[in-house]
């Protein structure tokens, strides 16, 4: 949500933001006064939007994980593409092999197991975005957001502004995610691995490791579309007119061309590192747990 954020910092909001710097210079004698509450509403202004966030999140990731796991179970047991093993052996897949598709399903398995299951839950995210977007951008609470959201022309198609961009970096986001976490533990096992020992046993920091480079390998693909779709989301909070993905990622380029889609782009990637780093290994260990 750079965009959206970037927006505040630069002032183009600024029907909200009178109580900043504006009001210091307009209020000369009471420049303390309005410097201490300006000082707390900015700490305040840093934390826009969290409440949504901090409801849902939890909830969404545990209803992307299970769909995720559910196709990829799915797709092991009944489609013999979806499995690493000898081809005299992939025609069927017996009961008893089906707990090992998380170590013998094949990438191409993974990658549409996660693909489908980002698609499907973008259905739920799109509103949460949205909501969160107008309450940074206008400092608004979750009710105030989602009213004017609603009330709005368009009514509740104005939740999926911009889906276009948002189905995109859910979709195709998780299908860099997963994948490249897999594909990075699955090669220092190999690597890592001797003929007749058990196999080598990943440490939490590989884990890690692996789940942090998918997390940044995953914003660097989906970005520009987060930008675009960060664009859609903070314009609809200062106006009354929506405008598709496509239209957005127009206007961006004649206002500043290819570099406007990568403004803040190091910094998202540096962020998500450590961000997945700690979802994706909490995850494995569920389910190695559970199992």
């Amino acid at each position: 949500m750079n965009q959206a954020t970037a927006s505040v910092q630069n002032g183009t909001i600024p029907t909200k933001l009178a109580t900043g710097p504006v009001a210091i210079q307009i209020r000369t004698n009471t420049v303390l006064t309005t410097s201490l509450q300006s000082h707390t509403q900015t700490i305040r202004n840093l934390y826009a939007g969290i409440s949504g966030p901090l409801v849902a999140v939890g909830a969404l990731q545990a209803i992307n994980f299970a769909m995720f796991d559910t196709a990829r179970r799915m797709l092991y047991t009944n489609f013999a593409f979806a499995r690493t093993m000898p081809e005299n052996v992939r025609e069927e897949c017996s009961p008893c092999q089906e707990k090992d598709y998380r170590k013998k399903d094949t990438l191409i398995s993974v990658t549409l197991a996660s693909f489908l299951a980002g698609g499907a839950v973008s259905l739920f995210s799109s509103p949460m975005m949205v909501i969160k977007t107008k309450q940074q951008v206008m400092l608004w609470d979750m009710k105030t957001a989602a009213r004017d959201t609603l009330h709005n022309a368009g009514g509740l198609r104005n939740f999926y502004m911009g889906y276009g961009a948002h189905v995109y970096c859910d979709s195709v986001g998780r299908a860099c995610y997963y994948p490249t976490y897999e594909l990075l533990k699955r090669y220092i096992v190999s690597s890592k691995s001797t003929e007749g020992h058990r196999e080598y046993k990943l440490s939490m920091l590989e884990r890690m490791f692996c789940a942090g480079m998918g997390g940044s390998v995953c914003w660097a693909v989906i970005y520009p579309f987060d930008a675009v779709r960060s664009r859609i989301y903070a314009q609809s909070a200062s106006s009354l007119s929506n405008c598709g993905s496509l239209e957005m990622a127009r206007k961006m380029y004649e206002q500043g061309g290819v570099r406007l889609f990568f403004r803040g782009f190091g910094i998202s990637v540096f962020r998500a590192f450590p961000v997945a780093a700690v979802v994706l290994p909490v995850y494995d260990y569920s389910l190695e747990m559970l199992s």
